[in-house]
C-alpha cells in the first residue's frame, strides 16, 4: 500500500471512531521503555503496561486480518523418545515420513532413511495432504489432520496381530460419522466393551492407526472444520525437575539441584490413558479421550459459536492452554467480528475419576455399564478484545510528520503454566508491522488472564468488595508488556519444560526468552546481541548459571539463507533443529547448536553436556539429540587431550548432575541398582563416550554392567514365575501346558547364563595371564593399564553385580535341580521340561573352573578392598574421585595399584595348583567382545550398499552372518553393516518371526520376538519383554531388515 492510502485510511477511521466518541490513539498507554539488560539489543524492546488491555477499535483490512504466515512448524513433530515425524506432498504416494538419529559406526550420527507412512480416512480414498502433526506427552501417540479436518492418531510401538475384527471401510466411515456427529456428548460406552483390534508390542518404528475421526472433505470445507489450534493434556504424575546449575564462589564445582513437580494442569483421571483436544475454524470444540482399559479413544464435542449467532464463527487464529485450576483456554481470532475471543472450558470426567480412585488398588477394576456417567463440556465466554488498529500513525523521528505502519495479526500462542511458583498462564498475541520504509518488524503483547475486580486500584477497588457476592465476575485480557522484533514471526515454541520461549523468524534466526523474567537470553550472532559477562568472572567465559546450553554461549542455529517455506522441530533437550524444505523430497537435515569463537574451556562443555543429560535422565527423553552435539563438538577438537579431557570430565560430571554416587551402596541396595535408571543412563552415556574417545576398557565396563543389570533381572524374573507357578500347583497335577510355559522360561535364560559364566571365565583369563606377567608385563597383551577385570573387581557397583549374579545362577541351578527331581518321581518330566533342564544344566558341566570357588574368592576381594579404603581415606570426596576413576575411566589410580596387586597374587596362590589351568588358559571367549584382546568383525565391503543413509556397524559382530543378540545373548543371524526398516504397512498383520531390530545408539542387535522353541496355545509372559522397546542401555529399538510385506 503506498504512503498517501494508508494516510487517508488513518484520517478516515479515526474520524470515524471520533463520530462514536472514541479515539484509537486516546486508548493507547504510552510507557518508558523497559531496560532490558541496558539495551542489549537496541533493536528489541520491551514495553511495560500495569494496566488492563482497554478495548481498541478493528480498522478494517479483512485481507490482513486473515493475513497468516506459514504453519510450517506444526506439521512437523519431534517426541521425547526421538522419533521425527513429518508431513510430506501426496504427490510422492505417501504424507507422512518417520525418521530418527542413528549412530552408524561409534563416532557418526545421522538422520535414518525416512520410514514412510500413508494417511488417509479410508483404504480407497485419495491420500490428503496433512496440515497437523504432534507427539503425546507419553511419546507413544501421534496425532495427525489433514487438509480437509479428518482427525488420526497412530500408536508407535505396537504390531497388528492376525484376524482381529478388522473392519471394512463402511464400517469405519459409519463409526466416525456417528461420533462426528455427536456434539455435546460422548461417543458411545459400547465401544470400550467392544473386542477391538489385537496389538503386540514391537520397536517405535512401527506404528499402527487406533482412531480416526473423519470428515467429508465437501461439507468440511463448507463448515470451516479445519484444525486451527490442538494440544495434548498433561500427564497427572509428579515430574523431576532439573534446576539450573549454581556456580559458586570460590572453586570450580558447580552445585546441582532437583524439585519435585506436580503439573496442577488438566489431565486424563487416569494416569496411563492420554486426552488430547481440537479447535476448529467453525468454533467447533473437540475432546478426544480413551477409557478405562485399551487404547481406543473417544469424542467429545461443543459449539464456541453462540446459539444465536446466524453466520457463525470463522476463526483465523487460534491457541489453547490449561490454567493450574484444571480448566481449558482458549483464545482465537474470529474473522466475522474480529474480535479475539478467550473462552474458558470445564471437562466433567464422569464415571472415570471414580474408575481412576478404584484402579489404584485394582488395575482391572471396570466400572458397570449402568454406573457409566459419561463426561461432558462447559463453555464460557471470558472477554472480547479488538486487535491493533491495521493502520496507525508514528511521529517521526525528526519534525512533525506522521508515519503510517500497517498491522496484520499474526500469531496468538497460548502458553500455560510452568514448575516456576510464580508462572501462570500467558497470552501472546503478535502482530506484524509494515513500516514506511517497508521494513517489516512484529510486535509481540503479552497478556494475563484477571477478573475486572483485581484491576481496580483506590477507592475503586473498595467500591468492588460492596458489591454482592452472586455478580457474574468479568474477565479481561491485562497486557504485561510487548516485544518488538525486526523481522517476520514465524512461530513460537517453548523449551526445556516450558522455562524457555522460542521466537522463530521467517529468516530462520531463532530468538530465545527466559520466561521468569522475560529477557533475551544473549547470543553473541543473529540479531546482534552480544554477550556480555560480569568483570568478576575471568576468561574463558563462565555462567553464573546454567538452565540451558545456550546459557554456555551455545547458540540456535540459521537453518537457511533463502526464503523458501521449510518445516523444523527443536530438539526435545535444546542441541538442535531439525529442518527439510516444505513440500520438497529432500532429507531432513540435523543442525546441532554452535559455540561462538572464543577462548576454549573444555570444562565448562563438560558442565553444559552433564546438565542438559540430566534434564534428559529427570524428564525421560532421549539424549540422542545431545550425544549427537558432544560428537560435533570432539570432532572439533584438535588436540587429543583436550578430547580425552572432554571424555573423562562429561562421564564423571554426568554422575554428579544427577547425585549418583559410586560410593555409596552396599550390598542391600542391589536390587535397587537393578532397577536404577539413571545407572542405566549413565552407562549409556558412558559407553557412547567411549567409543567416541576409543576406550576400550570404559566401554566394556559400561556394556559388562548392563548386561549383568539385564542377565540379573532375567534370572530374578523367570524364578519368580517358575516358583509362582509351583506354589500354585503340585508337581502331581502338572500338566503339558504348564512344562511348555516353565520351559520356555528356562530356555530363555540359557544365553544371558552361558554368557555370564563365559564372562567369569574370560576374568580369570585376565587374572592368570595378570599373575604371569607380573614379572615381565612388556611381553603381555594383557597389563593393569588396559586390564577389565581389576577396574571391575575394586569398583565397588560392578563387583556387587558380579556377587549378585554368580549366587543367583547359584539358587537358580538349586531350585532347577529340586524341580527336575519333583517332576520325575511324580513322572511328569513332559518333554519340553525335560529338553530345557538338559540344555540349562549343561552350561555349567565341564568349565574350567568352579564358579563356588570363584564366588569365594570375589567376596574375599570385597572384604578386603572395602576394609583398605575405609582405613586409609576416610575423605568421601577421594573415596568418589578413587570410585569413577576405577568405573569411569577404566583405570586403576596409582594409590590403589598395591591393592590390585595384592589381589593378583591371591589369585595366583589359590589357582596355581588346580589341574584345569590350561583349559581355563585356552577356552575360547571371544564371542564376549570384552578386553584389550577383543575384536570387532566388520565386512569393509558391505559399506558399498549405503544409500542416502549410511548403514549401522553392528557392535558384537560375530561373523560374516552372525551377531550376538545383545538381549538374549545366543548368535543370530545377521550381516553388518545393516539399514533400518522392516516395518509393514499399517493395517496390516504385523510378523516378527525372526525380525531384527537395532539400538539407535549402541548399534546392538536383538531378535524382535523370542524364538519359542514349542508350541504354546497362549501367550507366555518372558522376562524380554521388558526391554521390547527398549535397547539393555535405554535408547529405543528401530526394526531392522527388507520393507517387504509379509504374505
Amino acid at each position: 500500500m503506498n504512503r498517501k492510502y494508508l494516510k487517508d485510511l488513518y484520517l478516515f477511521e479515526t474520524f470515524k471512531d471520533f463520530r462514536t466518541g472514541l479515539t484509537s490513539r486516546d486508548t493507547r498507554i504510552r510507557a518508558p521503555e523497559l531496560d532490558l539488560k541496558k539495551q542489549i539489543n537496541a533493536s528489541i524492546t520491551i514495553s511495560p503496561y500495569n494496566c488492563s488491555r482497554m478495548p481498541i477499535p478493528d480498522l478494517g483490512l479483512a485481507a490482513a486480518k486473515q493475513y497468516s504466515l506459514d504453519p510450517g512448524s506444526h506439521s512437523i513433530s519431534w517426541s521425547k523418545n526421538g522419533f521425527i515425524c513429518y508431513a510430506t506432498p501426496p504427490s510422492q504416494g505417501h504424507n507422512l515420513n518417520m525418521t530418527f538419529l542413528e549412530n552408524t559406526d561409534g563416532s557418526k550420527w545421522q538422520l535414518s532413511a525416512p520410514h514412510k507412512l500413508t494417511i488417509k480416512p479410508l483404504e480407497n480414498s485419495t491420500i490428503p495432504a496433512l496440515l497437523r502433526v504432534l507427539w503425546s506427552n507419553i511419546l507413544t501417540d501421534l496425532a495427525v489432520f489433514d487438509e480437509h479436518g479428518s482427525f488420526y492418531i497412530l500408536l508407535a510401538g505396537v504390531g497388528l496381530l492376525r484376524g482381529k475384527n478388522s473392519r471394512s471401510d463402511s464400517q469405519i466411515q459409519a463409526s466416525s460419522s456417528t461420533q462426528g456427529s455427536n456434539t455435546g456428548s460422548t461417543a458411545s460406552n459400547s465401544l470400550e466393551e467392544a473386542e477391538g483390534p489385537s496389538y503386540e508390542l514391537t520397536s517405535y518404528n512401527h506404528a499402527e492407526m487406533i482412531y480416526r475421526d473423519i470428515a467429508t472433505p465437501g461439507i468440511a470445507a463448507a463448515n470451516h472444520g479445519k484444525c486451527v489450534a490442538f494440544e495434548w493434556l498433561g500427564i497427572d504424575k509428579p515430574q523431576i525437575i532439573n534446576k539450573p546449575a549454581k556456580a559458586p564462589e570460590h572453586g570450580p564445582s558447580y552445585a546441582y539441584g532437583v524439585q519435585q513437580f506436580q503439573s496442577p494442569l488438566l489431565a486424563h483421571p487416569i494416569t496411563t490413558k492420554q486426552a488430547c483436544v481440537a479447535l476448529r475454524e467453525d468454533g467447533m470444540f473437540n475432546l478426544y479421550h480413551q477409557g478405562e482399559h485399551k487404547v481406543e479413544y473417544h469424542k467429545l464435542s461443543i459449539n464456541l459459536a453462540p446459539k444465536e449467532m446466524d453466520c457463525g464463527l470463522h476463526l483465523t487464529h487460534a491457541s489453547i492452554g490449561f490454567t493450574a485450576d484444571k480448566k481449558i483456554i482458549v483464545v482465537a481470532y474470529d474473522a466475522v467480528s474480529r474480535k479475539i475471543l478467550t473462552y474458558s472450558l470445564i471437562v466433567e470426567w464422569g464415571y472415570l475419576v471414580e474408575s481412576a480412585v478404584r484402579q489404584k488398588t485394582d488395575p482391572h477394576y471396570y466400572t458397570p455399564r449402568e454406573k457409566q456417567t459419561a463426561p461432558s463440556l462447559k463453555a464460557e465466554l471470558l472477554c472480547e478484545m479488538s486487535t491493533l488498529p491495521s493502520v496507525q500513525a508514528v511521529p517521526a523521528l525528526e519534525g512533525t510528520d506522521l508515519h503510517y505502519e500497517e498491522i496484520r495479526l499474526s500469531l496468538i500462542d497460548v502458553l500455560s503454566p510452568y514448575y516456576a511458583p510464580e508462572s501462570c498462564l500467558e497470552v501472546l498475541v503478535s502482530y506484524e508491522v509494515t513500516g514506511p520504509e517497508a521494513n517489516i518488524s512484529y510486535t509481540i503483547q503479552r497478556f494475563h488472564i484477571r477478573e475486572a475486580s483485581e484491576l481496580l486500584s483506590g477507592p475503586f477497588a473498595v467500591m468492588s468488595d460492596l458489591e454482592p457476592p452472586i455478580r457474574e465476575k468479568l474477565f479481561s485480557l491485562s497486557l504485561q508488556d510487548k516485544l518488538t522484533v525486526p523481522g517476520r514471526l514465524k512461530a513460537v515454541h517453548t523449551a526445556i519444560s516450558g522455562s524457555i520461549v522460542l521466537l522463530i523468524n521467517e529468516d530462520s534466526t531463532i530468538i530465545p526468552v527466559d520466561r521468569t523474567n522475560w529477557s533475551i537470553i544473549a547470543q553473541d550472532s543473529q540479531i546482534g546481541v552480544k554477550m556480555e559477562t560480569d568483570s568478576s568472572y575471568a576468561q574463558p567465559f563462565r555462567p553464573r548459571s546454567i538452565n540451558s546450553l545456550l546459557d554456555c554461549g551455545f547458540q540456535l542455529p540459521r537453518l537457511q539463507a533463502d526464503s523458501a517455506p521449510y518445516l523444523f522441530a527443536i530438539s526435545p533437550n535444546l542441541t538442535g533443529v531439525v529442518h527439510v524444505k516444505a513440500g520438497a523430497n529432500e532429507t531432513p537435515v540435523f543442525s546441532v547448536v554452535k559455540r561462538p569463537p572464543r577462548e576454549l574451556d573444555v570444562k565448562l562443555l563438560s558442565l553444559a553436556f552433564s546438565h542438559t543429560h540430566a534434564h534428559a535422565c529427570y524428564s525421560n527423553t532421549s539424549s540422542d539429540d545431545l550425544m549427537a552435539l558432544i560428537q560435533a563438538e570432539y570432532e572439533n577438537l584438535a588436540d587429543v587431550t583436550q578430547k580425552q579431557l572432554l571424555v573423562q570430565t562429561t562421564i564423571a560430571e554426568s554422575h554428579s548432575s544427577i547425585n549418583f554416587h559410586l560410593n555409596t551402596f552396599n550390598k542391600e541396595s542391589v536390587d535397587k541398582l537393578l532397577s536404577n535408571p539413571p545407572l542405566q543412563k549413565l552407562l549409556s552415556l558412558q559407553l557412547t563416550m567411549s567409543d567416541l574417545g576409543h576406550r576400550n576398557v570404559s566401554g566394556d565396563i559400561a556394556w559388562i554392567v548392563l548386561s549383568l543389570r539385564s542377565t540379573s533381572f532375567g534370572i530374578m524374573f523367570s524364578l519368580s514365575s517358575i516358583y509362582r507357578q509351583m506354589s500354585k500347583k503340585k508337581a502331581i497335577d502338572d500338566n503339558m501346558e504348564d512344562s511348555i510355559n516353565r520351559a520356555e522360561c528356562i530356555i530363555l535364560l540359557v544365553g544371558s547364563v552361558k554368557w555370564f559364566i563365559d564372562l567369569l571365565i574370560y576374568l580369570n583369563q585376565e587374572l592368570l595371564q595378570l599373575s604371569y606377567a607380573k614379572t615381565n608385563p612388556e611381553q603381555s597383551i594383557i597389563t593393569v593399564e588396559n586390564s577389565v577385570v581389576l577396574p571391575l573387581l575394586l569398583s565397588k557397583v560392578p563387583r556387587l553385580f558380579l556377587m549378585y549374579a554368580i549366587t543367583s545362577i547359584g539358587k537358580t541351578h538349586e531350585i532347577l535341580k529340586k524341580l527336575h527331581k519333583d517332576l520325575s518321581e511324580s513322572n511328569k518330566l513332559f518333554t519340553p521340561m525335560k529338553e530345557a533342564l538338559e540344555r540349562f544344566f549343561n552350561t555349567s558341566n565341564h568349565l574350567p573352573l568352579k564358579l563356588n570357588i570363584f564366588e569365594v574368592f570375589l567376596r574375599e576381594c570385597d572384604d578386603y578392598i572395602t576394609k583398605e579404603l575405609s582405613s586409609k581415606w576416610a575423605d568421601r570426596a577421594k573415596l568418589l574421585q578413587l570410585e569413577q576413576q576405577l568405573f569411569c575411566s577404566g583405570e586403576v589410580p596409582a594409590e590403589l595399584l598395591p591393592v590390585a596387586y595384592t589381589i593378583i597374587d591371591r589369585f595366583s596362590a589359590n589357582n596355581h595348583r588346580d589341574p584345569r589351568l590350561s583349559a581355563l588358559y585356552f577356552y575360547d571367549s571371544r564371542w564376549l567382545n570384552v578386553g584389550a584382546a577383543h575384536r570387532e568383525y566388520y565386512d569393509k565391503h558391505a559399506e558399498q550398499n549405503a544409500g542416502q543413509s549410511e548403514p549401522t556397524k553392528v557392535r558384537l559382530q560375530y561373523s560374516a552372518t552372525e551377531a550376538t543378540d545383545a538381549l538374549r545373548k545366543v548368535l543370530i543371524s545377521c550381516k553388518s553393516p545393516i539399514q533400518s526398516g522392516g516395518t509393514t504397512p499399517m493395517g496390516r498383520y504385523f510378523n516378527s518371526t525372526y525380525k531384527l531390530k537395532k539400538c539407535v545408539r549402541c548399534r546392538s542387535v536383538s531378535l524382535v520376538s523370542d524364538p519359542l522353541v514349542f508350541d504354546s496355545a497362549r501367550a507366555i509372559g518372558l522376562w524380554t519383554m521388558v526391554f521390547q522397546r527398549n535397547c539393555i542401555c535405554g535408547s529405543a529399538w528401530v526394526n531392522c531388515g527388507s520393507d517387504d510385506s509379509p504374505k
